[in-house]
Parts: structure tokens; sequence; C-alpha cells
């Protein structure tokens, strides 16, 4: 019902005008969805040692949130790491090779044996080439289509092996993804 009275609002004012993208940012406002309390839950972060990645991290551990983060990068995991630390939360550092199937296999086991189960994933991990994908090298494209594809399935099964068996990564049976 409240759409209704918003779309009728919009039909009063004509959409694309200037007053319904006002009225679109004031109900916005006014209605917005509820955030899921993430104080204390595990969040697994892929690529954290890059910019994005970071972000991320930090956003959740301002929420409350304790962190595995895993990058290819050591030093640039360690410094999002550093940074989160600060903000209060538990940080669990790990160098996974996202390219590798086995390295993420590997690096679940660890995540599993060492610190417990993750409750959301936010699989961020990228590869940008910078330039036209005809013009990269094969072993970039390769590389590119390995961490931006093959990665994301090969992360999702490990977090839903739990439906097969009982080696999960998860604690819960549907994790939160951010994508």
């Amino acid at each position: 019902e409240v759409w209704t009275w918003f779309s009728m609002l919009c039909a009063l004012f004509g959409s694309g005008t200037q007053q319904s993208e006002i009225m679109v940012a004031v109900i916005q406002t006014i209605l917005r969805p509820r955030l899921k309390c993430i104080d204390g839950e595990l969040c697994l972060i892929t690529g954290a040692g890059g910019a994005l990645g970071r972000l991320f991290a930090l956003e959740f551990a301002k929420e409350g949130a304790h962190l595995v983060l895993w990058d290819c990068n050591a030093a640039a995991n360690e410094q999002t790491a550093k940074q989160a630390r600060e903000l209060g939360v538990q940080v669990h550092t790990y160098t996974v090779d996202l390219s590798k199937r086995q390295s993420i296999y590997e690096a679940a086991d660890r995540v599993r044996a060492e610190v417990g189960c993750v409750s959301i994933l936010v699989n961020n991990a990228g590869v940008v080439a910078g330039r036209r994908l005809l013009d990269c090298p094969d072993e970039l494209l390769e590389r590119t289509l390995l961490v931006n594809c093959h990665a994301l399935f090969w992360v999702r099964r490990v977090s839903f092996t739990h439906t097969t068996h009982e080696a999960s990564l998860y604690r819960h049976e549907a994790p939160t993804w951010i994508m």
C-alpha cells in the first residue's frame, strides 16, 4: 500500500522530474530497509588486501563482525587486518591464491579448524587487466577467468558442502551472501 501511494505521488509530480527525484529520496530515507545485526558474526572477505576488500572489512568491523581475510598479497592483507583490529574485532588472515582450486579448499579447511564457522561471505576478489581482452597475454587472461569466474564457484562450493556432508565452512543452513 505504501508503494501504491508512492506511485500516485510520482504520477502527480511526473516521473523524471526533479520533484519526483526528491520524493523518491525522501521516501527511501523514511522506508529504509532494516539492517541485520552482525555484531559477533564471522565474516569471510576474499580480496581483502585490495581497496574494495579493505573497505568491506572496515565496514563489517565497524558493525562488530569478526573477520577472516583472504588475499594473495600477504602484506596488503595484513595491512587491512591491522586497520580492522584497531576497531576492536578479531581478525584472521590467510594467504590464498584464488586462481588455484586446491588453495581455496585448503584455506577453507584451515579456517574451519582454526577459527570455526563463517556466517557471512563477501566474495569480492577479482583481477582487472586494465586493457582490452584481446590485448591481454594468455597468462593474464587465464588468471582473470580463474579468479573472476571459477573462484566464485569454488568458494561457493566450499560454502555449501554441508548439504552433502559434514565438512562445511559455514555454520548456517543459508549463509548471508554478498557478492
